[in-house]
C-alpha cells in the first residue's frame, strides 16, 4: 500500500536535457547505459526547436530561467559540431522567448583540446566526470578497447581551467572506492581543481561492478563525511545528491523536476535512466516525440500525468521520516513505477544512507 498523493501539479518544466547520442568512448565499469559505437538517429532541428519552445514558453509565463543540459547515454562532445548546433537551436528559441538561459554539459573528459577550448567558451557549467587518482580512474573508466583515460581528464582540467571555465567533478563511488573517499576528493582537489566535488553512490546494476549493498551504507556516509571535511580544508565543497535537506523532492524522475528530456530520434522520456525507445516503450515512460514521421514534436500531457501521480506517491513505509519530502524513494535503485516498491526501501543502500546523513544534519 502506498499513501495517495495529493492532485498532480500542471507540468511546467524548466529545463530540457537532450541525450545527444547513445556513443561513448569510454567503457565504465558501472555504466547503467551501455552506450555503442554508434550515435544513433539524431536530433532533428525541428524536434529539438519544438521542445525548446514548449520549455521557453513554460519559462516565461513564470518569469524563470530556462536550462539547456547536454547529456546522454554516451558522450556528448563526441561530436563538437553537434553539440554546437544544438546549443544554438536552443539559444534561439530561448532569445525569441525572451527568457535567459543558463547552459550545462556533462562530459568525461576524453576530448581533443580544441573540443575542451570550446566547451569552456560555449557553456555556464560543465560536469566533468573522473573517479579519482589514476588507478581508480583508468581500472573504472577505461577507453572503449582498452586503454587509460586519466591523462586525457586531467588535460581537459587543465584546459578548462586555461580558460576561466566554471567546471565541477563527479566522481562515482563504488565498492571499491567506499573507502577512499578522502583520497579520491584529494587528487581532484589538487590534480583536477574544480569548483566543487561531487560524490554519487553507483546506480544498481546487476552484473556491473561495484554495486553498492545495504551493509555498505555506513561506509559510505563515514566516507563521505571525512571527504566532506576534507574538502572544506580545501576551500573546495563537497556534495552528494543523497543529501538536500533543504530541498523538497522525490525520485529523479524527469516528470517530476520540470524537464523534457529528449533523446536520440526525438522522443521524450520520463526516466532519466532510459536514451533508447524501445526500453522507453517497454517501461512505458514515453512522454512525447514527433508526431509521427516528420511531425511536429507534442508532450503526452495525459501519460505526464499519469507518471507523476505514480511517481509522486510516498510509500506506507515511508510517512512520518525525518526525510519523508527530501528523498529519492530508493530512486533509481528501486523505482516508484514497480508493481508494488512497499516493503522494498527501508533496506536498500540509498535508504540507509540517506537516513544516516539526515540523521547528521539534524544533529548539526
Amino acid at each position: 500500500m502506498t499513501t495517495e498523493p495529493a492532485a498532480p501539479r500542471a507540468f511546467e518544466p524548466e529545463c530540457l536535457t537532450l541525450f545527444v547520442n547513445n556513443a561513448c568512448n569510454l567503457a565504465c565499469a558501472y555504466c547503467h547505459a551501455t552506450p555503442a559505437a554508434t550515435a544513433g538517429p539524431p536530433l532533428s532541428a525541428d524536434t529539438v526547436a519544438a521542445a525548446a519552445d514548449i520549455v521557453a514558453m513554460s519559462c516565461a509565463r513564470r518569469g524563470v530561467t530556462m536550462t539547456l543540459a547536454l547529456h546522454g547515454g554516451g558522450e556528448p562532445l563526441l561530436d563538437r559540431d553537434e553539440a554546437a548546433r544544438l546549443l544554438a537551436i536552443v539559444r534561439q528559441r530561448a532569445e525569441r522567448a525572451g527568457v535567459p538561459l543558463t547552459t550545462y554539459v556533462a562530459t568525461n573528459g576524453v576530448v581533443p583540446e580544441e573540443t575542451a577550448r570550446w566547451a569552456a567558451g560555449a557553456f555556464d557549467l560543465i560536469g566533468l566526470s573522473c573517479d579519482g587518482p589514476p588507478d581508480v580512474q583508468d581500472a573504472q573508466r577505461p577507453r572503449r578497447g582498452g586503454g587509460a583515460s586519466s591523462a586525457a581528464v586531467e588535460r581537459t582540467a587543465a584546459v578548462l581551467r586555461e580558460r576561466g571555465a566554471r567546471f565541477h567533478a563527479r566522481a562515482t563511488i563504488t565498492s571499491e572506492t567506499l573507502d577512499r573517499q578522502p583520497e579520491v576528493v584529494a587528487y581532484l582537489a589538487e590534480m583536477v581543481r574544480p569548483a566543487e566535488i561531487r560524490l554519487e553512490p553507483a546506480y544498481a546494476n546487476p552484473g556491473a561492478l561495484a554495486a553498492l549493498r545495504p551493509g555498505d551504507a555506513g561506509t559510505f556516509v563515514a566516507g563521505f563525511r571525512q571527504a566532506r571535511c576534507d574538502g572544506a580544508a580545501r576551500d573546495v565543497p563537497v556534495t552528494t545528491s543523497l543529501l538536500r535537506p533543504d530541498e523538497p523532492h522525490g525520485p529523479y524522475c524527469n516528470v517530476l523536476r520540470g524537464v523534457v528530456n529528449l533523446v536520440p530520434g526525438g522522443t521524450a522520456t520520463g526516466c532519466f535512466l532510459e536514451s533508447r525507445p524501445p526500453e522507453i516503450a517497454a517501461r512505458r515512460v514515453r512522454v512525447g516525440g514527433p508526431d509521427g514521421p516528420g511531425g511536429r514534436f507534442t508532450l503526452d500531457h495525459a501519460r505526464i500525468a499519469e507518471l507523476t501521480a505514480v511517481c509522486a506517491r510516498v510509500p506506507d513505509e515511508c510517512r512520518g521520516c525525518a526525510i519523508e519530502h527530501a528523498c529519492s524513494r530508493g530512486c533509481p535503485d528501486v523505482c516508484m513505477l514497480a508493481p508494488d516498491p512497499t516493503g522494498r526501501l527501508a533496506d536498500t543502500f540509498r535508504c540507509r544512507a540517506q537516513r544516516l546523513l539526515a540523521g547528521e544534519v539534524a544533529l548539526a
